[in-house]
């Protein structure tokens, strides 16, 4: 007689998750779970930055988002400048759509950063840095890709988020409970999408595989004797 049995997870739509950021007092941190640096993500996904752009959530910071064209820009433009174009999802189709900005630049930096508040001295190119500032949305966009679920980028930066409403973090979720432990009062996985998602159903386009398989399709049942 066979079991059934279900190893993926269902994450909470980005709308839900705006709602109880929104309805909630506190620092919400928003973990971007699908697009995971660490673990092959493009780094430059927008999905949830769109859905937080359009939310009343702010202060707010985005950690982090690649985009090389827009570093560019805030580097010829300089501090103070604003940085006006198409941000992130440029790497490919798989992270969302490219999101319309105009930034003011605030911080432009241009040196390696830690992995890990807990050891200082490893290190990680993660190429020029701008901290731009989108309508109360303060983006640190990075010309590498930039692994922070074992490190405090805000701290790093000097930048304070002492009362911001929500945060935008890239990684593993449980690393940032750690990193953020005292800071941020909730902590959400929301919906998103990447080929690093937690729900195995929304990876990304399988074509070497053989079809049915559990859990891919729906009619197929994980069983085992």
């Amino acid at each position: 007689m066979g079991t059934t049995r279900r190893v993926f997870c269902d994450l909470p739509p980005i709308k839900e998750a705006i709602r109880q950021g929104e309805e909630t007092e506190g620092l919400w941190a928003f973990i971007d779970e699908c697009d995971d640096p660490l673990g092959g993500g493009s780094a430059d996904g927008t999905y949830i930055l769109d859905a937080l752009m359009g939310s009343g959530l702010r202060p707010a910071g985005v950690s982090t988002i690649r985009d090389p064209e827009i570093i560019s820009k805030a580097w010829e433009t300089g501090i103070g400048g604003t940085v006006k174009g198409m941000l992130g999802s440029k790497v490919d189709d798989l992270h969302g759509e490219p999101v319309e900005i105009s930034a003011t630049v605030k911080l432009l930096v241009e040196r390696e950063i830690p992995m890990a508040d807990a050891d200082p001295t490893s290190r990680q190119n993660v190429g020029k840095i701008a901290v731009l500032d989108h309508d109360g949305i303060t983006i640190v966009v990075t010309e590498l890709k930039a692994a922070t679920e074992m490190m405090n980028i805000f701290k790093c930066l000097d930048i304070g988020i002492t009362g911001y409403k929500a945060l935008l973090l890239k990684g593993f979720g449980k690393a940032y409970e750690e990193v953020y432990k005292g800071i941020a009062d909730h902590y959400i996985v929301p919906d998103s999408l990447g080929i690093t998602s937690p729900d195995v159903r929304k990876a990304g386009h399988f074509t070497r595989i053989r079809r049915p398989v559990y859990p891919l399709d729906q009619e197929v049942d994980f069983r085992y004797e």
